[in-house]
């Protein structure tokens, strides 16, 4: 026989056994109140109440525990559903199906202007939970719920779409004005009054989200600041039509070539900057390296706000050849691939390195033959370059193709604002 303390705890049931052998009722403790036995007298805690035997003591032992494990496992499925919950960014209420429609079209657009890591460094900029294994993770589990619940908004995800999609994979027409005609163009009134004007106020109030539009559209005009200097940027977006090819294929005497056809949004950036200087980024061409066609679009879109007779062209003639003049000067930020130059007479030598990760005048006699091509009348017509990865600057190697027209150099590659902003101003000051 075992002497036992009765247990204070909600919900218990439990038979007591009195020393006379007298069975009583089962006692049941509810919150707030005594337990009572069978006779209806309290049982004070603390106090023996009851001789049990062995089997009705593990019975009561286990029905503890059960009831304990219970209770344990439901509070702990309410904190792992609060968990995920805080995880997902939910609920989040307040935020319009039409803002959460632009944000969808944002992320689509950005599928194909960046990359998931890019979008995962910004949202844990944000605080907010970041990692996603596809697209569809990061819009449904990521963006939309931190978007939701007003840790992120639609201008953040627009402004990200623009960092991602304006620099980069595109060939860069430079052009300059002078201060006088650039600080009219530059005017907020002028630029405001032209834009009504025209009917396309909206661009200045918001980014225009467009993927194929049937005609070149500004989506956007915006003014902007960097390094002290003001400056206005025109987004430009169009549809293209880009062929892949699929197949040869041989019937009888009939030889064809097969193209799939597809539509391609094209992106196309104009900065007009305070100093005169003006940007045209056209996105670069997967069949084609002619851009001719496409400034004409660009010009004759822009011709209510950029006169195009006011504009000249900024030849990098300079800097194609201070490159070659000066590598040894340069080669601590520069490192080339290739260069090609050539005479009046129309004479071309091409100099080339072995692999990409090469430069081309490191330890090879490539460099006194070019000097020598260069002595008779031979100028450099284009270069294949890298910038360097330099502390404080930039964090990888960035490359560069100067060639084409004559104030044309291109970044085919994705690359931030910082690492493109960096290469236009080496350039610039090369070519002084």
């Amino acid at each position: 026989m075992t002497v036992m303390t009765v247990l204070r705890h909600n919900n218990l049931t439990c038979r007591t056994i009195y020393p006379d052998g007298k069975n009583s009722s089962r006692v049941r403790s509810h919150a707030g109140q005594p337990a009572r036995d069978g006779d209806g007298e309290k049982i004070r805690a603390g106090i023996p109440a009851a001789i049990i035997g062995p089997v009705d003591l593990l019975a009561l032992i286990l029905n503890c525990v059960i009831n304990f494990s219970l209770k344990r496992l439901v509070a702990f499925n309410h904190n792992s559903k609060m968990k995920n919950q805080d995880e997902l960014e939910l609920p989040g209420e307040g935020v319009p199906e039409g803002v959460v429609a632009k944000a969808k079209r944002i992320l689509k657009l950005m599928e194909n202007a960046t990359s998931l890591s890019v979008v995962g460094e910004f949202l844990k900029s944000k605080q907010v939970h970041h990692s996603a294994g596809s697209w569809q993770d990061l819009e449904e589990k990521r963006i939309l719920p931190a978007l939701r619940s007003g840790k992120i908004s639609l201008e953040e995800l627009n402004q990200l779409l623009g960092e991602s999609e304006e620099f980069g994979r595109c060939h860069i027409f430079l052009f300059a004005a002078s201060k006088a005609d650039v600080a009219r163009y530059l005017d907020p009134k002028q630029i405001a009054k032209t834009s009504e004007r025209l009917g396309i106020e909206d661009a200045l109030k918001e980014v225009i989200i467009e993927e194929l539009p049937d005609e070149p559209k500004i989506t956007q005009i915006r003014e902007e600041n960097a390094n002290g200097q003001s400056g206005w940027v025109f987004k430009i977006v169009e549809k293209r039509e880009q062929k892949t090819f699929m197949e040869e294929v041989t019937e009888g005497d009939t030889y064809t070539k097969k193209y799939k056809v597809e539509h391609v949004r094209a992106l196309n950036i104009v900065k007009l900057h305070e100093s005169g200087l003006l940007e045209l980024r056209i996105q670069s061409r997967a069949n084609s390296n002619q851009y001719d066609s496409d400034l004409t679009r660009v010009w004759t879109l822009l011709r209510d706000f950029l006169p195009t007779a006011k504009f000249s062209e900024l030849y990098l003639r300079k800097a194609k050849a201070r490159l070659l003049d000066d590598r040894e000067t340069l080669k601590e930020k520069i490192r080339f691939s290739d260069s090609t130059l050539k005479d009046k007479n129309g004479n071309t030598i091409v100099a080339s390195t072995g692999t990409e990760t090469e430069d081309l005048f490191e330890g090879s006699g490539v460099g006194s033959s070019l000097d020598q091509f260069q002595k008779n009348g031979g100028y450099c017509d284009s270069s294949n370059i890298w910038f360097r990865e330099r502390e404080g600057a930039i964090a990888r190697e960035v490359h560069v193709l100067l060639s084409g027209r004559s104030n044309e150099f291109a970044i085919n590659a994705s690359c931030s604002r910082i690492e493109y902003e960096y290469v236009l101003n080496e350039l610039r000051a090369i070519n002084k």
